[in-house]
């Protein structure tokens, strides 16, 4: 298993490395760029094609999965296991990377990028029960209500973290990491090869996406990865014990950071007055940035703030019951703690 997540991991790496180096200047050629103005800080027309790099690099890493001998048979056999759910599930993601695709394009429009989330989650969650959200011994309806809202969540809270040089990339790295780690743990092979591919293909654009970066994520690329790790989630984590806790806990702890700035930022416009789906600098990011730090301060401190809240979802697995909530409590204190903060340096003269 060591020599599969290794390749796992080292395949898609080197792909995306090496496609994100050849439409850097492809891009730039063709005009696929993000310009500058406005609330954009970067001095010059940035490419968009990191997305489509890690695109294509994660769908390389899928047709090597199914050549004979490449994954030990805890895998194979998982992915044999899984084969009737694939086509909907590489459907859904085909769908959301094409419309971020088309908006970094043309300007799809939030509502409609969001109608094509909605209607790609509710795809898949219909057509794959095993992508359902079934903790506390939920309903079917309820299942499929509570799965689609997790994905369209998940979904546009990576889309939101898009806004500083390597924070969307390097979050979903780390959480990928995290993942992985967890399902490497707990025996399950096949979700810990695919943690580590996304890992992989982040990581490649990650070279070239820290800041400074010379290339962005794009829509394209920050919908396809919110995406796919909000559905990678449920297919891990809600897949064994329905009527624990610890796979409900998991995934809140491991994007704890995404849905804190999710929440906050919409919580501001609300509070404001201003359209939910209107760009402006509310985001975590940019409170961090408004109180002292420099950018890059600001996402290596989120960074790490994903990795050390996540980290408790290692231990999910192996407390009592009862002790769950105590560790889903501790990480809401800990955000509450920095509201706290960010109040008090509001005021501040």
């Amino acid at each position: 298993m060591a020599l599969a997540g290794l390749l796992a991991f080292a395949f898609p790496f080197l792909l995306s490395l090496g496609l994100t180096a050849l439409l850097r200047p492809l891009a730039l050629r063709l005009g696929f760029v993000d310009d500058p103005g406005g609330r954009k800080v970067h001095p010059g027309p940035v490419p968009l094609g990191g997305g489509v790099a890690i695109a294509l690099a994660l769908a390389a890493a899928f047709g090597l999965a199914w050549a004979p001998g490449v994954l030990p048979p805890s895998v194979t056999g998982g992915i044999a296991l899984k084969v009737p759910a694939l086509p909907w599930i590489l459907a859904g993601a085909l769908a959301v990377f094409a419309a971020g695709l088309w908006d970094d394009l043309r300007d799809l429009g939030p509502w409609s990028k969001l109608a094509v989330q909605v209607l790609a989650a509710a795809t898949v969650v219909i057509r794959v029960p095993e992508v359902r959200i079934t903790v506390l011994g939920a309903g079917p309806l309820l299942q499929v209500a509570l799965t689609v809202a997790w994905i369209v969540a998940i979904t546009n809270a990576f889309n939101f973290m898009d806004n500083m040089d390597g924070l969307a990339a390097g979050v979903a790295a780390v959480a990928s990491l995290l993942l992985a780690a967890i399902a490497f743990l707990t025996g399950r092979d096949l979700m810990a090869v695919f943690f580590l591919a996304l890992l992989g293909g982040l990581s490649g654009f990650l070279v070239f996406n820290r800041p400074p970066a010379s290339i962005f994520l794009g829509d394209a690329g920050s919908l396809l990865v919110g995406f796919l790790l909000g559905v990678g989630a449920v297919l891990f984590t809600y897949d064994e014990a329905p009527r624990s806790l610890a796979p409900l806990g998991v995934p809140l702890l491991v994007f704890g950071v995404p849905l804190f700035d999710l929440v906050t930022v919409m919580a501001i416009r609300l509070r404001e007055g201003r359209p939910l789906a209107a760009a402006d600098r509310s985001h975590f990011s940019h409170r961090l940035v408004a109180l002292g730090m420099s950018p890059r301060e600001a996402v290596g401190s989120i960074w790490l703030l994903t990795f050390v809240i996540g980290m408790g979802a290692l231990l999910l697995y192996h407390m009592p019951p009862e002790a769950v909530p105590l560790l889903l409590l501790q990480a809401v204190g800990a955000f509450a703690i920095i509201a706290l903060l960010e109040r008090a340096a509001r005021r501040r003269p």
